[in-house]
């Protein structure tokens, strides 16, 4: 089982301010975590530094059991992304290398169809396979059924924004809960309504660590030296 331990974390904006002061909490294995705060509080920031993507100005940041991610972004994708990128997006380090490379090298076969393009190809093919691509996209066809209806040799080259919110967000969901990652991180899971009951209904049965992050309906005051802490507001450990 995972569990995330941020201690004595500070942060502070570009332009100086300090967001994050002295944040200390544990999420403990098995549990439901929210944290709920106004707009600005630094929610999505605290996520990013659980993650890895943003390096506190002091204090440490620990995590085990393997991180799943759902970004903020889900649910409002416009671009010319395929439902296999969004998929990709959310995968296992590895997986997401393995896929990169295994992208760059059909383009280039494409391209340029020589010896060593088609090599290349081969290694690619050879890596995708070791960093269990196969099986993901064994898993990938279970959540696109679930989610969309159709398997994934049909959904893959799907335009993401063809999906509504709430279709990204279940897509995502299910990879995540059905992949190995013992701990998720869903930044504002249920934040379109066609996704509400279906986000809710996912989450309750999974004996893992899930943080969560909402958004406050009123907002809170200034705490410690300055600066904005969000508010831890429940550990629901599954019974």
């Amino acid at each position: 089982m995972g569990h995330v331990d941020v201690a004595h974390v500070e942060y502070t904006l570009p332009d100086g301010r300090a967001l994050l002061g002295d944040l200390s909490f544990r999420v403990p294995e098995g549990s439901v975590t929210a944290l709920v705060g106004p707009n600005g509080a630094g929610k999505t920031t605290l996520l990013r530094l659980i993650t890895g993507e943003l390096r506190p100005d002091a204090g440490t940041v620990a995590v085990s059991g393997g991180l799943g991610v759902m970004p903020q972004f889900v649910g409002s994708v416009r671009d010319e992304s395929t439902v296999r990128d969004l998929l990709v997006a959310v995968a296992q380090p590895r997986v997401r290398d393995a896929a990169r490379a295994l992208d760059a090298a059909e383009l280039a076969v494409m391209e340029t169809d020589d010896e060593a393009a088609q090599l290349a190809y081969a290694q690619a093919l050879a890596d995708w396979a070791e960093a269990r691509g196969y099986e993901a996209e064994t898993l990938w066809d279970v959540c696109t059924t679930a989610a969309l209806g159709v398997p994934y040799e049909r959904a893959q080259w799907r335009s993401v924004r063809t999906l509504s919110g709430g279709e990204q967000k279940r897509l995502v969901l299910e990879a995540l809960l059905r992949g190995p990652d013992e701990v998720l991180l869903l930044d504002e899971p249920d934040n379109y309504l066609d996704a509400r009951p279906v986000v809710r209904a996912q989450l309750r049965p999974v004996p893992r660590l899930r943080c969560r992050r909402t958004r406050a309906r009123e907002p809170r005051a200034r705490v410690g030296r300055g600066s904005r802490r969000p508010r831890e507001v429940a550990h629901d450990s599954p019974r």
